[in-house]
């Protein structure tokens, strides 16, 4: 495909990205599992990512010592757990340490084992090489790679955490008890935070992507990530903002689907316990439960891996054509008449 000249190739070439990345997504089938588990650490939707986490900002609470105290009464059995287990002497208590350790760690390797699977389909599917299953795939699982991908994982949770944290110290400092200064504090606070939380979500997507595709040191990966954002800012933006979008109304029609189902098949349970059959009203409850993580696993490791993709996809297409943002092409065409 050559560089986009209009704003309808532009167009074009995200239709060509969302298609590609979709059959990339719906040829590793096998792969929807661990991509399910690969979510956990990133899903790929920047935008989402960010908002998630800062819409939960609230400022009077985060900084309080008695709402601190506060959240950790909401959890009287955790309490009651700690307290029991630091009286129960430090042998035990060292055991429950150690396989919690443990316990962590096998996570961890599952879920960057799953992600390096899942960002490896991706690739593979970006640069039009052949399928792999999930046997051959897993013969590329590296100990290094997985080290790299949890430091990306690590330092953009740890910079979202810090800007996070500022947001809220923020908002504590500068709000008023006048609704109409705040409206205009928050706006000016989270202007100048967001962009940075984006960016750096951002850049780290890329990064992840990246330290599949070029194979190479943590460094080498992130000065790629860095250069692609630098020359095609407004593309990766809008893209983005696109995933967002799919991503939203994905999620909003599986929640319809899956509202209906559990209606339908309430009203069935409710007939059956009418009738005085526990045994099927329990069933159907079993099989709705069944259905709805099921639902949830395959839908969260089909847009995991999809997004993934569209990474790649994006990435290769960067590092073969010049490419204008559609943004660029509707402000010169709007432009165009007032320039004669």
């Amino acid at each position: 495909m050559t560089d986009p000249k209009t704003f309808s190739e532009s167009i074009k070439l995200y239709g060509e990205i969302m298609r590609r990345a979709w059959q990339t997504a719906w040829r590793n089938k096998e792969l929807w599992f661990l991509a399910a588990l690969a979510g956990l650490a990133n899903t790929g939707t920047v935008f989402e990512n960010v908002f998630q986490t800062f819409w939960r900002v609230s400022p009077q609470k985060l900084i309080s010592w008695a709402s601190i105290s506060e959240f950790f009464n909401q959890y009287p059995w955790a309490q009651d757990y700690l307290k029991a287990l630091i009286h129960a002497g430090p042998t035990t208590l060292w055991v429950t340490v150690a396989i919690i350790i443990v316990l962590m760690v096998i996570i961890a390797v599952g879920v960057l084992g799953s992600q390096q699977l899942a960002l490896m389909s991706a690739v593979r599917g970006a640069k039009n090489k052949a399928h792999l299953g999930f046997k051959d795939l897993a013969k590329y699982l590296h100990h290094l790679h997985l080290i790299r991908l949890l430091a990306v994982n690590l330092i953009v949770a740890i910079i979202t955490a810090i800007l996070f944290g500022l947001t809220a110290v923020l908002l504590s400092l500068l709000l008023t008890t006048t609704l109409e200064l705040n409206f205009f504090v928050y706006v000016a606070v989270y202007a100048l935070v967001l962009p940075f939380a984006l960016l750096a979500n951002l850049l780290g997507m890329l990064w992840l992507v990246n330290i599949i595709r070029r194979e190479k040191v943590i460094i080498v990966a992130w000065n790629h990530s860095v250069y692609a954002v630098r020359e095609h800012w407004i593309f990766f933006c809008e893209l983005s903002l696109v995933l967002f979008i799919i991503n939203f109304l994905a999620s909003t029609l599986l929640a319809i689907i899956f509202f209906g189902v559990t209606i339908c098949l309430s009203v069935l349970a409710a007939l059956a316990l009418k009738a005085g059959s526990l045994i099927a009203a329990a069933i159907i409850a079993v099989f709705t439960a069944s259905i709805g993580a099921l639902l949830v696993i395959c839908y969260g490791g089909l847009s995991t891996l999809f997004n993934y993709s569209v990474w790649a996809e994006a990435l290769e297409k960067t590092d073969k054509m010049r490419l204008l943002p559609a943004i660029e092409h509707a402000t010169r065409a709007f432009l165009k008449p007032f320039r004669k």
